[in-house]
């Protein structure tokens, strides 16, 4: 700690984040946040979250300038995803409130950003401050004195911001055919992202809200589950989950909580025989989601292991074991307190 106070630099920054991701992915919650908060730290002394815009003069004023004003944005947002996806699995906040924040997005930087890698870093980083953004007045206290029609409003707007959002982004984060050679995953983990965003947004409207905003919220929710699933059948014949960041993880555990929650709602009658009930469409899509955090295992085995105890757990406690494939429908083991992928709080983000 006392190397990296007195020789604080880009490089700091960066390191602490790669292992904040690792060990983040490896279920060592604490130490990862941890590094984290040691990242933000640094991020704050260097002042990396005040940044001047990109202007023409600093664009013409050489390479090594534009470089060295392009790598400490890159250097906060890597930062910002990191605490951000840390902030979502713990279900805490962000080390940095939106308001103290002023750094311009990586694309601001012209022809600097050309790696698709570096276009979905920034897409990401821009989709999850979008997404907060109109988050913040769905989970203030204010929201639920307002009446229907002004709550239904919030979710229109909030829907139509994602969704132009997402046609402005770099064109190719928004296709996932099939190519020659084959595609990046890159479009794969924004568009799933984004699906998981809308998850995200429509689920406080499932509690106390009128019946036509609590059916739009629950479809949109479906159909963005339904998406997801799609996205990793097409990833799985191009890449291998177990090569998949540990986000993955969790945006594939927010879809098999949908997928569970349409279980509950094809139930019209708990004595309804299994194989009288809708579950095969339900069925084939869980086995996706599941043989994926179990390939993604293969990595981020803590983390993965968690994810699936979770499902089944909630599986149980919602009573729609019948919806889970007969491989993971037995015995139930409780996940440990090390992780907190299914926590309550952490499901608030």
């Amino acid at each position: 700690m006392a190397s990296c106070q007195q020789q604080s630099n880009l490089y700091v920054v960066q390191g602490l984040n790669i292992l904040a991701w690792l060990e983040l992915g490896h279920g060592n919650d604490t130490s990862g946040w941890i590094f984290t908060s040691m990242a933000g730290a640094m991020v704050v002394h260097q002042g990396l979250h005040i940044q001047a815009d990109p202007s023409p003069a600093d664009r013409s004023a050489g390479p090594e300038h534009s470089s060295e004003s392009h790598e400490r944005a890159r250097t906060f947002w890597s930062f910002f995803w990191v605490n951000r996806l840390a902030a979502a699995v713990l279900g805490r906040a962000t080390l940095l409130p939106k308001n103290q924040v002023k750094v311009p997005p990586l694309s601001a930087f012209g022809t600097t950003t050309t790696a698709i890698e570096d276009a979905c870093l920034d897409s990401l980083c821009q989709l999850w401050t979008l997404h907060d953004q109109h988050m913040e007045p769905i989970l203030s206290f204010d929201f639920p004195t307002l009446d229907a029609s002004k709550k239904d409003a919030v979710l229109r707007t909030a829907r139509l911001a994602l969704t132009q959002f997402y046609d402005s982004v770099d064109a190719r984060l928004r296709t996932t055919s099939s190519s020659s050679p084959p595609l990046l995953p890159s479009p794969f983990y924004f568009q799933i992202s984004y699906h998981v965003s809308l998850i995200l947004l429509n689920r406080p409207f499932l509690h106390s809200t009128p019946q036509p905003t609590f059916s739009s919220a629950l479809h949109a929710m479906g159909v963005a589950a339904s998406a997801i699933t799609d996205l990793l059948q097409r990833f799985r014949i191009q890449h291998s989950a177990k090569d998949v960041p540990p986000f993955m993880i969790y945006h594939v555990l927010r879809a098999v909580t949908v997928l569970l929650l349409l279980a509950t709602s094809s139930l019209s009658s708990t004595s309804k025989p299994p194989q009288h009930r809708p579950n095969s469409w339900l069925s084939a899509r869980l086995k996706l989601c599941l043989e994926f955090l179990e390939d993604a295992g293969q990595t981020w085995r803590e983390r993965s292991d968690c994810a699936v105890r979770a499902v089944q757990e909630l599986a149980v406690r919602w009573n729609v074991v019948w919806a889970l494939p007969r491989r993971w429908s037995g015995v139930v083991v409780a996940c440990g307190t090390g992780s907190s992928l299914s926590d309550g709080c952490a499901e608030q983000r």
